[in-house]
């Protein structure tokens, strides 16, 4: 019984005592200022996922650019050499596989189906994972 006691003052020392008492005279302006201070960082973060997603797709389209550009002057050089059209595609496959054979050797990975398999099956459960996450738990980051 005792210990109820204490715990009734307790509650009513440090929780019902503030609550009877006036507020400062500048609470609600310091209040408005933190409101305000978060509304502006949201409009910063808007900013900033905006400024991310046009970084993404200048990347993407950059990516896109360069491989349309090899692929180009790849078929000119094929051109100039006299192969005929047929084995045209068999040639960029060719140029392409020596490309990517250069680069991840250097990167020290070997790319073989199993592993190109690895990497869309990955790719394919984040992307439900971020679908589930947005759409099931109505998070939005």
């Amino acid at each position: 019984m005792d210990n109820l006691s204490n715990i009734n003052r307790f509650i009513d020392e440090n929780i019902g005592k503030p609550m009877l008492e006036k507020a400062s005279d500048d609470f609600t302006v310091k209040m408005m200022r933190e409101i305000e201070l978060v509304k502006e960082f949201q409009r910063e973060d808007k900013r900033t996922f905006r400024f991310v997603n046009f970084a993404i797709a200048g990347f993407t389209a950059l990516i896109f650019a360069v491989g349309t550009v090899i692929i180009w002057i790849s078929s000119n050089n094929i051109e100039e050499q006299g192969i005929d059209t047929e084995s045209t595609g068999f040639a960029l496959s060719q140029l392409i596989n020596n490309l990517n054979a250069k680069i991840f050797g250097i990167l020290g990975v070997s790319l073989t189906p199993e592993v190109l398999l690895y990497f869309i099956g990955i790719m394919f459960v984040i992307f439900i994972f971020s679908i589930a996450d947005k759409f099931i738990f109505r998070r939005s980051y």
